[in-house]
């Protein structure tokens, strides 16, 4: 009822202008939105880092994966090239992404645009992004679709198998293809010359073995590691099931040549004493042990050696998203084709983890009054989020909790209308709990703040979080924020954390107390 009052009132000092129409004397900065209503545009530049920390990997609720992807990818051409490249510079020494594709599809179109010193910096860039020939076979197939082979994408290409034989023997016999492509194919387009004669072996055993006029036992012994693989694939090349001796012989092979797992042949890795082994000999690096938790359990791995998993894990260096992504999946019970009963002491390890990065922004707040944190919970907030096993609503939840219980604050959910006030989720549990339903109206938040001051409260702003997709209101956030400023508090500011890399924004771009953030941060 006093929602419904305090919209009666606000009716007799102004006019609203309905979310379906823009702003009249605004109109210049607002644009129709996926959502059929109208939203401000944020600057080309800020839409780039949207992208950059959030991805297009999944689509969104109104956009498929390929048309998001395809429509950044056309806005980069409303930013200087130089500058493009200094921001991505930026993202990849924090780490301010979720996936690397925006970076690596971005800095491949940027050495067809810059020359000299600065192309350089961009290969150099594209580097610092790989961290495996899948990284290598992802940017050539970027290459291709953008710019085709020259002699730069050549000299790029030769530096990773030009380098000593020992990395470049473990690097391609560990990892062979994606995506359909080889080192061979690598190796053949970029006219890479072989520096000794091991590496001469090495890519005529590699050529052969991708025409199949060689057999995976003809590896040529090389290296420690590659002996190892050689003798691995002469003691399982005849059989598809190994016991006894067979099986004790493998195992001394992995042991010996410390065989990591992803090189062992499938049919191998569904045999708990192979992981044991691996396991008790830490040949199973942190970030492939965080990913093959649902196997390990399944296995019954988790029972037998949890405490040598979690003393793995606690070596291992991953960003927010990784553990984010990783308990997730594991909680649920559910992970691809694999079914399985989580560890609890898994679950509980993992979730310590999570709640260490929110202590890692700990601080003293001081604020003079209150802030309302503002979730929408509507239906398009309801598909996953970059890519995350994880809703966009959840993700908000989440963040918008940890806001709420950090300062003070009053927390609402809303969609077509407020949902929820004052019920933030206690932990992250519940905050990955619900669905995203109903239309979306972001000025709601504002709304609700403005009854807050007519109750005598003291707002000094509002945090929202949302994909800006608007449209069912009959008044914009902006004029409801102009009409708080007016009567009550000049000062007023607006802070909004999107979701999605669109170009839209419930905030006007020219509203010097409003703040546009890149999107939910990538390092808290």
């Amino acid at each position: 009822m006093g929602r419904q009052n305090t919209q009666k009132n606000m009716a007799q000092y102004f006019v609203g202008t309905p979310q379906s129409q823009p702003i009249p004397s605004k109109k210049d900065r607002m644009a129709r939105n996926n959502a059929g209503g109208y939203s401000f545009v944020i600057a080309p530049e800020l839409r780039l880092r949207r992208w950059f920390l959030l991805g297009s990997e999944g689509g969104s609720y109104y956009q498929s994966e390929k048309e998001l992807t395809l429509e950044n990818i056309t806005s980069l051409k409303q930013i200087p090239p130089s500058r493009i490249l200094k921001i991505a510079q930026e993202h990849i020494e924090k780490q301010a992404y979720i996936r690397p594709y925006p970076l690596q599809v971005t800095l491949v179109w940027l050495t067809t645009q810059l020359d000299g010193a600065e192309k350089s910096e961009a290969w150099k860039a594209l580097t610092r992004l790989v961290r495996s020939p899948f990284d290598i076979f992802r940017t050539l197939s970027y290459v291709k679709q953008i710019r085709g082979w020259g002699r730069s994408v050549r000299r790029w290409v030769a530096q990773f198998y030009t380098r000593p034989i020992e990395k470049v023997a473990y690097w391609t016999l560990k990892y062979p293809n994606r995506d359909g492509w080889s080192h061979k194919d690598a190796i053949h387009l970029a006219h890479v010359k072989p520096p000794t004669p091991q590496h001469e072996k090495l890519f005529d055993y590699l050529f052969k073995r991708t025409y199949g006029k060689a057999r995976p036992t003809d590896v040529p012994p090389l290296t420690q590691f590659a002996r190892g693989i050689k003798e691995l694939y002469e003691a399982t090349s005849n059989a598809d099931f190994f016991e006894g001796e067979d099986l004790q012989r493998i195992k001394e092979i992995i042991a010996k040549y410390r065989l990591t797992w992803d090189v062992l042949p499938t049919r191998l890795l569904n045999d708990p004493e192979i992981w044991k082994v691996l396991i008790e000999n830490s040949l199973v690096p942190a970030t492939a042990m965080l990913r093959q938790l649902p196997r390990l359990t399944k296995l019954g791995l988790t029972d037998s050696h949890v405490d040598k998993i979690i003393e793995r894990l606690e070596r291992g260096r991953f960003m927010f998203w990784d553990i984010l992504r990783a308990w997730a999946i594991y909680r649920s019970g559910e992970s691809k084709q694999i079914s399985f009963k989580p560890s609890q002491k898994i679950v509980r390890y993992l979730k310590k983890k999570l709640g260490e990065f929110f202590m890692k922004a700990e601080g003293d707040i001081s604020i003079d009054g209150k802030v309302v944190v503002a979730i929408d919970v509507s239906g398009s907030m309801d598909d996953y989020a970059s890519g995350l096993p994880i809703r966009a609503v959840q993700l908000a939840r989440l963040f918008g909790g940890y806001l709420a219980h950090r300062l003070p604050s009053i927390y609402v959910e809303f969609a077509r209308s407020i949902q929820k006030v004052n019920i933030p989720p206690k932990n992250i549990d519940e905050a990955l709990q619900g669905y995203g339903s109903g239309g979306t109206d972001c000025a709601l938040p504002f709304q609700f703040a403005l009854e807050q001051f007519e109750k005598g409260e003291k707002i000094v702003g509002v945090v929202i979080l949302t994909d800006s997709e608007t449209w069912a209101g009959k008044i914009h956030a902006d004029e409801v924020i102009q009409e708080i400023r007016r009567r009550y508090n000049p000062k007023f500011k607006a802070i909004n954390i999107p979701f999605v890399a669109n170009p839209s924004s419930v905030l006007d771009p020219n509203d010097p107390l409003s703040l546009e953030v890149r999107g939910v941060p990538a390092e808290l």
